[in-house]
């Protein structure tokens, strides 16, 4: 997939390598919201924020819009090692567009959600 085509990309692009997330596994920071739409339904939005290390002050944000599934049951792990991001519009699963997953471990975390946007803190 590329991911110059997600919104934020060009906020994020000068700080990725090769492969965009090998510098930043260590996870600083999960937000989840949870809320209700205009039209009844209820929403998830979570954003994750990733550091090359613990102490970093910088790094990258992730925000995943439309939450379907989240799955990150290693909560005292704090490393995605294998971050990966793919296109799932074909699976025909509605309002869910992308899935972010650990490729080197696809039960250690994953979320797959209508939209996303990247950023740089």
């Amino acid at each position: 997939m590329k991911l110059e085509n997600i919104k934020g990309y060009d906020k994020i692009s000068k700080y990725l390598k090769e492969s965009p997330f090998i510098d930043y596994t260590f996870l600083k920071k999960i937000n989840i919201v949870t809320f209700i739409n205009y039209d009844g339904t209820f929403q998830k939005d979570i954003s994750i924020h990733l550091v090359n290390e613990l102490e970093d002050l910088n790094g990258l944000k992730i925000m995943f819009y439309d939450v379907k599934k989240f799955i990150y049951p290693n909560g005292d792990d704090l490393q995605v090692l294998g971050l990966d991001i793919e296109d799932i519009s074909s699976w025909g699963w509605e309002k869910s567009h992308y899935r972010a997953y650990n490729f080197e471990d696809d039960n250690d975390f994953e979320i797959i959600c209508n939209d996303l946007e990247f950023d740089y803190f």
